[in-house]
């Protein structure tokens, strides 16, 4: 789901969109995206705001498209694997500038960030569970993730 922040160009958040889908796994590699027009509707922006970040992301080689076919996710592992390791620095760097004003030692900092991670992981395997007992088997709970990643694409 993205909720666009008016402070940041509209086409750039949807870059940032679809790399953490492609980079979470969300999105498979050479996975067929909609048009640009159907996308936009989705988003419920200008189409021209679509194109532009299709474009960018084309150059960036996130994304191919061909003559007269939809556009795809790169089956490149090595490149998406590349900009995992560009995303991780940049919130590891977030994260330790905004922390260096508490004076913690690196050993607090690590303590308290291997709690928050497994606290996450908790609550994700939850998460996971609940859907399961929910839908009583994996194709049923395949078919309501497919259908959420659909919704999630219209905000």
């Amino acid at each position: 789901m993205i909720q666009f922040d008016k402070r940041l160009p509209v086409y750039e958040q949807i870059i940032d969109y679809v790399k953490k889908q492609i980079v979470s796994g969300e999105w498979e590699l050479g996975r067929e995206l909609p048009s640009r027009r159907e996308f936009a509707s989705q988003l419920q922006v200008n189409p021209n705001t679509v194109q532009r970040a299709f474009r960018e992301m084309e150059e960036m080689g996130l994304i191919s498209t061909g003559n007269n076919v939809m556009s795809r996710v790169t089956d490149n592992p090595q490149l998406i694997g590349q900009l995992k390791q560009e995303m991780l620095q940049e919130a590891i760097q977030i994260f330790a500038d905004s922390i260096y004003p508490l004076h913690v030692s690196n050993e607090e900092v690590m303590e308290q960030l291997e709690q928050a991670m497994k606290r996450r992981e908790e609550s994700s395997m939850l998460e996971v569970k609940h859907l399961y007992k929910r839908f009583g088997n994996k194709t049923m709970l395949n078919e309501f993730l497919s259908q959420q990643s659909v919704e999630r694409l219209r905000y």
